[in-house]
């Protein structure tokens, strides 16, 4: 390595990133099929690859000209690269290299101290250090010390938990594939399939949130049908679906919905996926189009992502591709008590893509020590504890629903805690 040049460790780092996000984001165009764009997304999924694999280059270019031999400094390339990948062109922070301790228990907990770039740091660097002999010890100590925080945390750490709340939550899973969706004929039929799920007539009574996905109904005369269908006032139903406001914006939008009062709080999704729901202003003229339903592109939500409804604990809203971004999960300094993700994979069906978006939301829990409650479409739906323990979980393509209780919390984590500062430093970056 010593006799390599900059530019030859660039482009060994963009072959291996070429390879690294060819293999793990083949599924990209799958999407595209379903509105008859099946070349343009092979040529769209082919771009994607080609761009991303310039960040591993960089950190390969990187390293070698300011700090050859230098594990640590290659590590902090490494994870420097992969953050400016997560906010660079709105970012795309999918499979960080720190994902890879998903199946690590007690390694992946070190995300509650530094997120998970903390987590790709120190991956990269316990694995650059076991090349060598020489440094081999120092691997595995950093290891010895990371998994035994992991350790701590994971088996010890049950004494700052908060208190449980007495809300009850249903996961409905409807199992309806993308064609079934975007049948316009298949609209009621769709919505009836959430309704018979949803189990109103339920012999418990108390608090109760119902959890559908993602663009689970159409806004308007759904939300009129769905009050009249609701039986309890303290019932309450949290789902998703394209709003379009007085200005004629379209909003990928959720909303909580209550027995004859119509929507009670409404989030709009504020990290849209290119391609998916919006295209770039200067690739139109090429005649691209998104692959979601119309002919507009989405409009960024702007309001808080905090959904407050009497009767039910605060808890902050994650739409589909949202889970992806670390550190945005709280905003303005206000803690919800727990987090729902609701989404539809339906898109790539039987893909990995389904095992990676789970793996991205497993990691907020751990960074914020919240509980989340999952709702896919066809899977994967689940709960997720505070330490990113999966306690119940419906699979790929089935249909059913979950009843739980509303896990505890951690009352805060150390990421918790700085990232607050760390916020607040990069909103005055991006102003700048």
């Amino acid at each position: 390595m010593e006799n390599k040049t900059p530019r030859h460790n660039f482009i060994l780092g963009y072959l291996f990133g070429i390879g690294y996000f060819a293999s793990s984001l083949y599924w990209v165009h799958l999407s595209f099929d379903y509105v008859n764009l099946s070349k343009i997304g092979i040529i769209a999924n082919i771009l994607l690859v080609l761009y991303l694999a310039i960040y591993p280059a960089l950190s390969c270019y990187v390293s070698q000209k300011f700090s050859p031999q230098n594990y640590v400094f290659f590590a902090f390339a490494w994870c420097f690269f992969e953050y400016i990948r997560g906010i660079m062109f709105t970012g795309f922070p999918w499979n960080l290299i720190g994902y890879a301790t998903y199946d690590l228990p007690y390694f992946k907990q070190f995300a509650s101290v530094c997120g998970i770039y903390g987590v790709s740091f120190a991956y990269m660097l316990i694995i650059c250090l076991s090349f060598s002999r020489k440094t081999l010890k120092y691997s595995a100590l950093i290891a010895f010390i990371v998994m035994t925080y992991g350790w701590y945390m994971e088996e010890f750490n049950q004494g700052i938990l908060a208190e449980e709340s007495d809300v009850k939550v249903t996961i409905v899973q409807p199992c309806i594939s993308q064609r079934d969706k975007m049948d316009r004929s298949m609209l009621m039929n769709n919505l009836n399939i959430h309704i018979s799920l949803s189990d109103f007539e339920q012999v418990y009574r108390g608090k109760r949130l119902i959890i559908w996905p993602e663009a689970a109904i159409s806004a308007g005369e759904s939300v009129d049908y769905i009050c009249s269908c609701i039986s309890y006032s303290d019932t309450y139903i949290f789902t998703g679906a394209d709003r379009i406001d007085s200005q004629g914006h379209v909003y990928n939008s959720s909303f909580v919905i209550g027995k004859n009062q119509g929507i009670l709080a409404e989030y709009d999704k504020k990290h849209l996926l290119p391609f998916g729901e919006f295209i770039p202003n200067f690739l139109l003229m090429f005649g691209l189009k998104k692959v979601t339903s119309g002919i507009a592109n989405f409009s960024r939500g702007t309001k808080n992502r905090l959904i407050s409804v009497e009767n039910i604990p605060e808890f902050a809203p994650l739409i589909c591709y949202e889970s992806a971004f670390p550190g945005e999960t709280i905003e303005n300094g206000k803690r919800p008590k727990w987090i729902v993700n609701i989404t539809n994979d339906a898109w790539f069906s039987e893909s990995d893509e389904i095992y990676q978006h789970l793996r991205t939301i497993v990691f907020r829990a751990i960074e914020e020590g919240l509980p989340i409650i999952r709702c896919a479409n066809t899977g994967i739906s689940c709960v997720i504890d505070c330490k990113g323990r999966i306690i119940k979980m419906l699979p790929e393509n089935a249909e059913g629903i979950i009843n739980t209780a509303i896990p505890n919390r951690i009352i805060n984590t150390l990421y918790s805690k700085y990232r607050k500062a760390l916020n607040r430093y990069l909103i005055f970056y991006k102003h700048c």
